[in-house]
C-alpha cells in the first residue's frame, strides 16, 4: 500500500480498494498460513490463525464445510465402532486366557 503515513484513513482504503488484485490478496494469505501454520508435531487445531481462517470460510462455505464435518464424523463414528469391537474381542480372550 506504500507509504501511508501521509494519508488519511480514508484515502488509504479508497487507494486500496483501486488497486486491489485478487491475486496479491491470494498470495498474502497463503502467505500468512505458510508462516504461522506449524507443521511437525504440533496440532494445527490449535492454532489460532487456522482457527480464525476456518470461523472466516464458514460464513462462505457452510454447506460444504457442513458436509466434510458430517463425513468427518460419520468415518469417526465408524472407527470408534471397530475399535470398540476390536477391544471387547481382546477383553474376552483376556477371559479365556485367565480362565
Amino acid at each position: 500500500m506504500g507509504n501511508t503515513s501521509k494519508k488519511a484513513d480514508v484515502e488509504t482504503v479508497e487507494n486500496f480498494k483501486k488497486n486491489f488484485k485478487k491475486e496479491t490478496f491470494y498470495k498474502s494469505i497463503r502467505y500468512i498460513l505458510t508462516k504461522q501454520v506449524h507443521f511437525g508435531e504440533s496440532n494445527n487445531v490449535n492454532n489460532l490463525t487456522i482457527i480464525s481462517f476456518y470461523n472466516a470460510m464458514q460464513g462462505y462455505y457452510k454447506t460444504k464445510i457442513a458436509n466434510i464435518e458430517k463425513e468427518y464424523a460419520e468415518e469417526r463414528n465408524k472407527r470408534e465402532a471397530r475399535l470398540e469391537e476390536r477391544v471387547g474381542n481382546l477383553e474376552k480372550k483376556i477371559q479365556e486366557l485367565n480362565d
